[in-house]
C-alpha cells in the first residue's frame, strides 16, 4: 500500500491470508513453544521455541497453522520475543545475547530480522521502553554489567547507550 506499513485499510483476515501465503505450515510437528507473545491489536500471536525460529498464529481458527516463520542469523535458543506498543515491530532474544527485530507486515523481506545485535553474554529478556527504538536488555553482561539501554536507530557498534549492574550476580 501507499504508507509502506503493509497494514492500512486491511482486515484481519486479508492480513492472515497475506501471512498465509508467504509460508502457511500445518501444526503436525513443532518444537514446544517457551515464550507466547499477543500482538497488542490485532488477532495474532507469536510463538518461541528452543530450535530458535519465531512463528506467527492466529486466534479463533479451527484448524490451527503457522502463517509464517520468521527467520533469525543467530542459531542459539529463542528466549522471549515480544511486540513494542504499535505492533509493528517485534524483538526477540536468545540464550547467547543476541536481539533480533523484525518489521511486522506483510512483505516477503520482513521474515528475515532487519536488526541483529550481540548485546551480552547471555540472554534473559528485554521490554521495549518506546515507540520501538530504545530498548532495555538483561541477561549476564560483559564486565559484571547485566542490564543495557539499546537505541537502535544508532549505528550497531554503538547502539548500547549505558550499560549497568541492576542486581548482584
Amino acid at each position: 500500500n501507499a504508507s509502506g506499513s503493509g497494514f492500512v485499510g486491511t482486515t484481519a483476515n486479508s492480513l492472515a491470508s497475506s501471512f498465509a501465503a508467504l509460508h502457511n505450515e500445518p501444526i503436525e510437528k513443532h518444537d514446544p513453544a517457551l515464550w507466547l507473545e499477543s500482538h497488542p491489536t490485532l488477532p495474532f500471536y507469536m510463538s518461541a521455541s528452543g530450535e530458535g525460529p519465531v512463528k506467527l498464529w492466529q486466534f479463533n481458527v479451527a484448524q490451527p497453522a503457522a502463517l509464517t516463520t520468521y527467520r533469525s542469523k543467530q542459531r542459539s535458543r529463542t528466549l522471549k520475543v515480544r511486540f513494542n506498543h504499535n505492533g509493528n515491530k517485534f524483538a526477540a532474544i536468545d540464550n547467547a545475547g543476541n536481539l533480533e527485530m523484525w518489521r511486522f507486515d506483510s512483505y516477503e523481506e520482513s521474515i528475515d530480522p532487519y536488526l541483529s545485535l550481540p548485546l551480552l553474554k547471555r540472554g534473559a529478556d528485554f521490554t521495549f521502553m518506546n515507540a520501538g527504538s530504545v530498548l532495555a536488555v538483561t541477561g549476564e553482561g560483559v564486565g559484571g554489567k547485566n542490564v543495557c539501554v539499546v537505541d537502535t536507530l544508532i549505528a550497531p557498534n554503538k547502539a548500547v547507550v549505558v550499560a549497568y549492574n541492576a542486581h548482584d550476580q
